[in-house]
């Protein structure tokens, strides 16, 4: 319970000093970062060539599901649930600085809360992809996929507001990726195909609401 407790604060007290979002790439083979731009119904991203290339999107759906944060004048963070306090924390400062190893004041365990993890796979086309959501009140979008043949899979999110977002794509046949969304955002997590041939692929998207 006490680990359990101290990741959750670990994770409220991050979002204090959560500014831009980056992706940790675990892949087979190389990897680089692109952006995924969705706009009209058209997914573009841009592939190892340097060429943006419009890709053919499937909406797969999502839950959509919303906590909202507070930072209380006096530092006390509260994570809230259609108005119920979930867990409540005190942010410890050094020298004027968030230090992240947040003190507990209460907390009330939740896991469903925060952490979410679904099943995902698909069997996409030449230059498409499939979207999961749209979800809001995340603070961490992770993916743990495999697929066949070998080649290229992006994987990433969109702000559905501003219409991109940041994406990864990884050569080889599975790869694991992260990637910190600001909670006010609504987001699609983005699975692309950019190889020039039918690509499979399974695994799960997690998500983190905390």
């Amino acid at each position: 319970m006490k680990a359990k407790l101290l990741g959750i604060i670990a994770l409220i007290a991050a979002l204090a000093v959560l500014t831009i979002a980056v992706a940790t790439p675990t892949a087979e083979g190389p990897a680089f970062k692109t952006t995924f731009v969705y706009k009209n119904g058209v997914l573009e991203v841009v592939g190892p060539d340097g060429q943006p290339h419009e890709l053919k999107l499937n909406r797969m759906g999502g839950e959509v599901k919303a906590v909202e944060i507070r930072l209380l004048p006096n530092d006390t963070l509260l994570l809230v649930d259609h108005g119920k306090v979930w867990a409540k924390a005190k942010l410890v400062k050094k020298d004027g600085q968030i230090n992240e190893a947040a003190s507990a004041t209460t907390a009330e365990e939740r896991p469903d809360l925060t952490k979410a993890q679904q099943p995902i796979s698909g069997t996409l086309e030449p230059y498409s992809g499939n979207s999961y959501g749209p979800y809001t009140g995340l603070i961490n979008i992770e993916f743990n996929v495999s697929w066949s043949p070998a080649g290229y899979l992006c994987l990433g999110y969109v702000d559905l507001d501003t219409g991109n977002g940041p994406g990864v794509c990884y050569y080889g046949r599975s790869a694991s990726a992260s990637f910190p969304p600001n909670p006010s955002q609504r987001v699609d997590a983005m699975v692309a195909n950019i190889n020039s041939y039918t690509v499979s692929y399974s695994g799960t998207l997690t998500l983190y609401y905390q």
